[in-house]
């Protein structure tokens, strides 16, 4: 990765400082999930001038249910992993946005649609809806000459019309679950079953009867797993994990280890065995991605698992009127999202002056040699704090 050069920055660093010294700032918000809406508050919140983007016609990112898959009536592909009987997998008190609680009868571990619920009043509470520009989809972010960025965006009920926007600083909240990922296996071309990613499961009525496998070990993995008990005729979960292959007890749920190859209708694992299928679902996880951004005109670069060059997972380092707000996983998401953009704002608007650009690339550095470079875990306090400036 190229860094911009020192006089560069200092001048992309001049054009922040002037344009934080205005009474309101012109933002630009793309997405509108729980990311979006985070940021779009706080800057709302201060008075600056905010346009949401979102390029589905609905609020929420991830937390919209459809039982649609593929692609909208404006051919825009529908991005949301949500599957039909899916509750939190956390406490909805470590869901909450500061200071707007979820109602006193949610449950402890919210459904989907409580989840919708709360994060639609909180928009509406804080006049983020009057904002929200639906079925806008983000086509280009370009940074010019002036240090202003500009924002094409097409308009999809309006015959696809291409609209031009200007702003000083821009949010990138679009989410990380648009792009799957799908790892490489050896003869997966060959399998003539049904091969889905999880981001296309809805409800397990649809794999009544059939021989699953499911390949992952996340939550999404575990959580499919447990509704197609009962339901599949038989359910294969393969994970990196060295277990001794297993059955659970009184079920159909074989537990195996990593996948060695696929044939017509059937996958053989590194332990030599072999399973009859009929399906493959990949709860592989997802891919950063930001095909809206030209990484050598934003200075952004990711390989898919690390986004770079950002100092604190948020502010672009070579154009810092540029942040970034949920990228982090493994964390307390939405308390995380509101640090985040407040981080970035206190920049923006002078209140926090911008480290050298050693110290953020330090920064940067640092994230990028740990295995899992934005997964945050055992880290997630200390960053909090280092937020909280």
């Amino acid at each position: 990765m190229m860094v911009s050069s020192k006089g560069r920055w200092i001048i992309l660093a001049f054009v922040l400082n002037s344009l934080s010294s205005c009474k309101s700032l012109k933002i630009a918000v793309i997405g509108a999930g729980a990311s979006g809406l985070a940021a779009a508050k706080n800057a709302i919140e201060q008075g600056h001038i905010v346009d949401v983007f979102e390029k589905t016609g609905q609020l929420g990112g991830i937390w919209y249910y459809t039982d649609d898959v593929g692609f909208d009536e404006y051919d825009v592909e529908i991005h949301t992993p949500m599957y039909k009987q899916l509750s939190a997998t956390t406490p909805c008190e470590w869901m909450e946005f500061p200071g707007f609680d979820f109602q006193c009868e949610t449950e402890t571990h919210p459904d989907r649609e409580s989840v919708w619920n709360y994060l639609h009043a909180y928009a509406t509470y804080y006049n983020i809806t009057n904002r929200l520009f639906l079925h806008r989809k983000v086509e280009n972010v370009r940074l010019m000459s002036n240090g202003e960025w500009e924002v094409f965006v097409k308009n999809m009920p309006d015959n696809k019309q291409l609209e031009k926007h200007t702003y000083d600083h821009i949010f990138i909240c679009s989410g990380v679950a648009s792009n799957p990922r799908i790892p490489t296996f050896r003869d997966l071309n060959l399998f003539e079953g049904l091969k889905i990613h999880s981001r296309f499961y809805r409800e397990p009525e649809t794999f009544r009867g059939k021989n699953v496998l499911i390949i992952g070990s996340g939550a999404s993995s575990l959580d499919i797993t447990r509704q197609l008990k009962g339901v599949a005729r038989k359910v294969v979960k393969s994970t990196h994990s060295t277990i001794a292959p297993t059955a659970s007890p009184g079920s159909i749920i074989i537990f195996k280890g990593e996948v060695r190859r696929f044939g017509k209708n059937a996958v053989k694992f590194k332990d030599g065995s072999w399973e009859k299928i009929s399906v493959v679902i990949f709860a592989t996880g997802y891919l950063f991605d930001y095909p809206f951004l030209d990484s050598t005109n934003s200075g952004i670069v990711t390989n898919g698992v690390y986004v770079a060059p950002l100092y604190r997972q948020i502010l672009n380092i070579e154009n810092p009127t540029m942040a970034f707000v949920g990228i982090p996983t493994c964390v307390r998401q939405n308390p995380m999202y509101d640090l985040q953009a407040r981080f970035a704002l206190k920049f923006w608007t002078g209140v926090k002056q911008l480290p050298s650009i050693d110290h953020m690339m330090e920064d940067a550095n640092r994230v990028a040699n740990r295995n899992h470079p934005h997964k945050l875990g055992l880290y997630q306090a200390q960053y909090f704090d280092e937020l909280d400036i």
